[in-house]
């Protein structure tokens, strides 16, 4: 008897491509910049996003932590929707590890109001309150059942995000899911966010890990976060092959 499981896209298993790719693949120290294969894993990142530069991590989560630290969210507040995974879903490393307070503000099955946004956002010498230091959103929303953002949703509050000297911040952990919705390639969101992650091991059906990008600025202190967080690994081109091998499709 066939056994079908839908309990998630995460379940899937690499095809017979992926394994071939995983079995030679090029490997060198990745913690140290020297493994070939995550470093084409991360300039295809870059290019799919359109972004100066992209890290490949192990996880969504983490790219989310190494972020909101990358942005300078200690002490300040953080918008996000109400039912969001990096607020609900992350063991609350928001807060404990990155210093930060969430701002939940509750959005329309996922999609945040840009007039609602605007109306969170506490301005800097509020003595009682903590500041805004970013506005996150995620797309597709995993717990709105992956509702998608549309584009100028994203476009407006990234508006509101830059008239208040705010980055704005995509989870996108099926990024691709929406762009295949939308009909665009993932460029035509990411134009819209200063930083972004998007996973392999969902729409991509990868096995493993995440590719965080955004500005060269940023990402030189992304990559110091995640390797305070862990995220910096040995020969992970076994696992970054099969990433590759899958993205490298998209472009």
């Amino acid at each position: 008897m066939t056994v079908y499981d839908f309990r998630s896209d995460t379940v899937t298993l690499p095809t017979q491509e992926m394994m071939a790719a995983m079995n030679v693949a090029r490997l060198g120290d990745s913690a140290r910049g020297d493994d070939p294969t995550v470093n084409e894993l991360e300039r295809l990142g870059a290019a799919l996003t359109g972004k100066d530069d992209a890290l490949f991590l192990p996880s969504g989560t983490m790219a989310n932590l190494a972020a909101v630290i990358a942005h300078g969210c200690h002490g300040g507040e953080v918008i996000v929707e109400a039912s969001a995974h990096i607020y609900n879903s992350e063991g609350g490393g928001l807060s404990v590890l990155a210093g930060a307070v969430p701002r939940p503000v509750r959005g329309d099955y996922g999609v945040l109001d840009p007039d609602d946004v605007r109306a969170a956002i506490v301005a800097r010498g509020q003595s009682a309150l903590a500041a805004t230091k970013l506005i996150c959103l995620e797309n597709t929303h995993n717990a709105s059942g992956g509702s998608v953002l549309p584009i100028e949703n994203i476009a407006a509050i990234h508006g509101v995000a830059k008239h208040a000297g705010l980055p704005l911040h995509v989870d996108g952990a099926r990024l691709f899911n929406a762009a295949t919705y939308l009909g665009v390639p993932i460029i035509e969101i990411c134009k819209h966010a200063d930083s972004l992650w998007f996973a392999l091991c969902k729409g991509l059906g990868a096995p493993v890990g995440a590719i965080l990008a955004g500005d060269r600025n940023f990402m030189t202190r992304a990559r110091q976060a995640a390797k305070m967080l862990g995220g910096a690994m040995r020969q992970a081109g076994l696992i970054a092959a099969a990433g590759h091998r899958r993205a490298a499709g998209s472009l």
